[in-house]
């Protein structure tokens, strides 16, 4: 299982006013289960801390935390460890079964993958129970794909999940030495095709003593957020497939990825070459219907 990295509240983790606002009202539901989402390193493991930390600041709910043995448990919230080392799907659906033995509200599950441990989610969050589970995905569609490919219904899906968070971590201007610039036409073209005038305009850095002339001072999340509203869930009852929500999902309360990176670019926290950087081409173009 992940190691957790350094510990953050919610309101440290760098997430816009809107997506902060609606993760943060989906975590104050009573049952559901909510997926962070992201490639390997993405900061994922760190948000799963903080959002335990919130949920266990409510001294009227109890919360549980499946974590691996290398990790750092929060204080004063139960635990239950997975050894490292073994059959991962299988060692965290025992762990999930063991942690709701406990009589938990909020059950918080590092790097849940596989079909027993993603079966083992779904049973507890219908059973009134609210689930934060990190897990591996590029995009909401992805993610959602994922718990299809475990073998779970687009019922399931449509009663139960009540939110995927999705996030990829970018590189932080410094703001000692970035500065204004219209850059390069052919790098803006390159990198935000149907938005050239988002990227005419953006921040740069030369490198300084304060970043050990890198550019770059920390990381800053580009997140997509995405509510289970009541128009997805019927069209997930209809059968619609993940890959074709895009659209559906921008109609209700969707931020998709490209939504947080522009917004960050506009504010001068990434560059556009770190914007290429991060973002395949298809989130980039709002192929996927997110734009």
């Amino acid at each position: 299982m992940a190691t957790a990295g350094p510990s953050r509240s919610l309101a440290e983790l760098g997430l816009s006013e809107d997506v902060a606002a609606a993760f943060g009202n989906a975590l104050s539901q009573p049952r559901g289960l909510i997926l962070v989402a992201g490639p390997t390193r993405s900061g994922r493991s760190t948000t799963l801390r903080a959002t335990t930390e919130e949920c266990a600041a409510d001294a009227a709910r109890k919360v549980v935390a499946v974590i691996g043995e290398n990790v750092v448990p929060v204080p004063f919230v139960a635990t239950t460890r997975v050894a490292d080392g073994g059959d991962a799907d299988v060692d965290v659906a025992a762990a999930v079964r063991a942690a709701l033995q406990q009589n938990a509200d909020v059950l918080q599950v590092d790097a849940a993958s596989g079909a027993e441990t993603t079966a083992e989610l779904m049973r507890a969050a219908s059973r009134g129970h609210l689930v934060v589970a990190a897990t591996e995905g590029n995009d909401f569609q992805e993610t959602l794909q994922g718990l299809v490919d475990a073998g779970i219904t687009s019922n399931a899906i449509a009663s139960n999940v009540a939110a995927v968070m999705v996030q990829h971590l970018a590189r932080r201007n410094c703001s000692h030495c970035r500065v204004a610039t219209s850059g390069s036409a052919k790098l803006a073209a390159s990198v935000l095709p149907n938005e050239l005038e988002e990227a005419a305009d953006h921040f740069e850095c030369s490198g300084c003593q304060h970043c050990n002339h890198t550019g770059f001072s920390g990381q800053v999340p580009i997140v997509e957020f995405v509510p289970n509203s009541s128009a997805l869930r019927a069209a997930l009852r209809r059968g619609v497939a993940p890959h074709d929500l895009a659209a559906i999902a921008r109609q209700n309360g969707l931020q998709s990825l490209r939504d947080s990176a522009v917004e960050l670019l506009r504010a001068g926290e990434i560059s556009l070459a770190e914007l290429g950087r991060v973002l395949t081409e298809e989130q980039r173009e709002g192929a996927c219907g997110c734009r």
